[in-house]
């Protein structure tokens, strides 16, 4: 597991420094070798998410997602895409479930408020 975890915080600089077709090869990579590690999905989910495409994105959860029942981060990913591609419903489901998933996914409070927010659902952000 030491080598995942190398190549994780590897692809996570690559993302951090723009480096985006070096950090989706080496996702790939990850992915192929290590299908059973729901980090390097999540990851290549936030890449496709930097580079705006969201619906690139919104297909490969809808391939992975049901593998991933239990990921919370995942969850959280999708309500982002799902938010960005105006599927208000179905991102405020996903944000709902990451926050039952784990109580402690601050990112998932953060973008179901903005969810409200931008559906000027103020009372309900607060």
């Amino acid at each position: 597991m030491n080598q995942l975890n190398q190549l994780t915080q590897e692809s996570i600089s690559l993302l951090k420094n723009n480096k985006f077709t070096e950090a989706g090869n080496l996702l790939d990579h990850i992915i192929k070798k290590y299908p059973k590690d729901d980090r390097a999905y999540i990851n290549k989910t936030l890449l496709l998410i930097n580079k705006s495409n969201y619906q690139k994105a919104y297909s490969f959860l809808g391939q992975i997602k049901k593998n991933f029942i239990k990921s919370s981060e995942l969850f959280n990913a999708s309500g982002i895409v799902n938010h960005k591609l105006n599927h208000f419903s179905e991102a405020e489901k996903d944000f709902k479930k990451a926050i039952v998933l784990d109580k402690k996914n601050f990112d998932a409070y953060i973008n179901f408020c903005n969810l409200y927010i931008h559906n000027k659902n103020y009372k309900q952000a607060l």
